[in-house]
């Protein structure tokens, strides 16, 4: 969740409701405040939404996380209804802190969920990312789809993902 308090006429109390990313927050302050923004940006400016005058910024996002404590290299890519996750070397558990969240996460299932080298799931019917779709066929167009795109942009960033070769983080 983003919240903002913006100058002058935009509308108060607007919920945004479709898919953004973190990378859109720094051309969005920059439109708000008059900055012309650099060509280099791969965000989008959040105001047009903000402002009603267009549906969507994008159609899709994609996410990437290679060390997070350990070697937990995933990359996935969402639209408004999918979301298709690939992991090089899963290991789980998913969840691996103590707290009060982990006795959530417990009690809901996902503690110890078995996690797959790719998942795919339909957030519409299942917003709890509780049912891989990856093996139904009523999915696998909507799987070479989101497949294929994630695989263009994996080689547009020139990603190391697809060929597994991660440097070793020392204490990770």
């Amino acid at each position: 969740m983003l919240m903002l308090r913006c100058p002058g006429d935009m509308p108060k109390g607007t919920v945004i409701e479709p898919i953004a990313s973190h990378l859109d927050i720094y051309p969005t302050l920059m439109e708000l405040t008059g900055i012309a923004p650099k060509p280099w940006l791969e965000g989008k400016s959040l105001v047009p939404l903000m402002r009603g005058k267009v549906a969507q910024i994008h159609a899709a996002v994609f996410t990437e996380q290679t060390y997070h404590g350990r070697l937990e290299a995933l990359r996935s890519i969402r639209t408004e209804r999918y979301k298709l996750v690939l992991r090089h070397a899963p290991t789980g558990p998913i969840f691996r802190q103590d707290g009060p969240s982990r006795k959530v996460m417990e009690a809901a299932g996902y503690y110890d969920r078995p996690l797959g080298t790719m998942e795919l799931f339909d957030l519409y019917l299942d917003p709890m990312e509780a049912c891989n779709r990856v093996n139904d066929p009523a999915y696998q167009t909507v799987l070479e789809e989101l497949h294929g795109k994630i695989t263009a942009w994996m080689k547009e960033t020139a990603d190391p993902f697809p060929g597994g070769r991660f440097p070793p983080i020392p204490n990770a």
